[in-house]
């Protein structure tokens, strides 16, 4: 795949982005440990950047799939983006966390219980928040949207047949819950409820993801 493998695949493609994700994160790494403070600043911000890529790339690679026109969606992308905001910013509160109880920052203990968020906290919660808007407006837009015969019926499916179950309760957990999480960590609750919501968005993301390729596969070829 690297090195004799098709350009214009999005597998191949695919994996170029991973192989740069996997090396900014590794400068990262070794700079964080070497104390080189400046080369983490700049190789964290590229990792980020690579990471929008990261996300967004599995929509293209969906799309290569013409005969399974649900997941042709042009919005496709903007889920898997919003999607990584809403889940990251999750994880990223629950390591938080994790780091104030194993004792990594001792003077920011009170964050489990405190109304003044850390900028980073903070940041988090944003990135959460902007996620789960983000997945309840790609959401609203796919339902509004004009689709196909066959993508028409693969969308009936999922939120109305035989998948319509896993993609609602995916929708409240993935869009609603982080969203008051969010919401009630910036008004002032603990943190921890945030991190809460982040992991109930996960298992949200999970449970669309997997009702949106069920339905797009339920569709007979022709």
């Amino acid at each position: 795949l690297l090195t004799k493998g098709n350009p214009s695949s999005w597998l191949v493609r695919g994996t170029w982005i991973l192989t740069a994700q996997a090396s900014a994160f590794g400068v990262w790494f070794l700079a964080g440990v070497a104390q080189l403070e400046s080369v983490a600043t700049v190789s964290v911000w590229i990792a980020a950047i690579i990471g929008l890529a990261t996300a967004g790339y599995t929509a293209l690679l969906f799309a290569q799939a013409k005969g399974r026109t649900l997941w042709n969606s042009p919005l496709l992308v903007w889920h898997m983006v919003a999607a990584a905001f809403a889940v990251g910013g999750g994880i990223s509160l629950i390591a938080s966390l994790v780091s104030v109880t194993n004792g990594i920052d001792p003077g920011a203990a009170a964050v489990l219980v405190s109304q003044t968020l850390p900028v980073g906290t903070a940041a988090f919660t944003w990135t959460m928040l902007i996620g789960a808007v983000g997945l309840g407006t790609v959401a609203a837009l796919e339902a509004r949207a004009k689709h196909g015969a066959d993508a028409a019926a693969a969308f009936h499916h999922m939120t109305q047949g035989a998948f319509a179950f896993e993609y609602r309760v995916g929708l409240v957990f993935s869009v609603l819950s982080p969203a008051a999480a969010a919401i009630a960590v910036l008004l002032g609750t603990p943190p921890v409820i945030g991190a809460a919501g982040g992991i109930v968005a996960m298992v949200g993301v999970w449970m669309v993801d997997d009702a949106f390729v069920k339905a797009g596969q339920s569709v007979p070829l022709t």
